[in-house]
């Protein structure tokens, strides 16, 4: 289900990039487009001097409402991304429970099995013993029969 979801949504991404001709712009294209002073037909190429000023950067206040307006400005496509975000984070959040829980359940079981183990350990020389007990026994057994025979 999760492979089925996740080839869907690549599909989707996939297919609004291409249909927006995203991967053929060029950010330094851009760049250049923007640096370059247009020049006066009028006046010698190089005798023209022209001061570009900076783009001013935005505020660290402005840019909750830039990342909302930037998914938004993508429209279904936006909107799916930050339904797809707030899911992976619910998502993850409810699998960090389990995994806790299944840490926890794991670590009673080993708990158990070592309280198995120290059981099973003082039976088993329990048994040792009283073989060691037969044994003797049985050799005492057949010495005095050994005796008696001859005898």
């Amino acid at each position: 289900m999760k492979f089925i979801y996740s080839i869907i949504s690549i599909l989707i991404l996939a297919v609004t990039v291409l249909a927006t001709d995203h991967h053929m712009k060029h950010p330094m294209q851009e760049q250049l487009a923007q640096t370059q002073v247009p020049v006066d037909p009028t006046t010698p190429q190089f005798h023209q001097f022209q001061v570009v000023q900076p783009q001013s950067s935005p505020s660290i206040n402005e840019l909750p409402n830039q990342l909302v307006d930037m998914f938004m400005g993508q429209g279904i496509v936006g909107a799916m991304l930050l339904v797809l975000g707030v899911y992976f984070y619910k998502t993850e959040s409810l699998a960090r429970t389990d995994r806790i829980n299944l840490q926890a359940k794991l670590e009673s079981l080993v708990e158990r099995s070592q309280d198995n183990l120290v059981e099973v350990k003082t039976h088993l020389s329990s048994l040792d013993a009283r073989m060691q007990n037969v044994e003797r026994e049985i050799e005492s057994t057949k010495d005095f029969i050994l005796t008696k025979l001859k005898g």
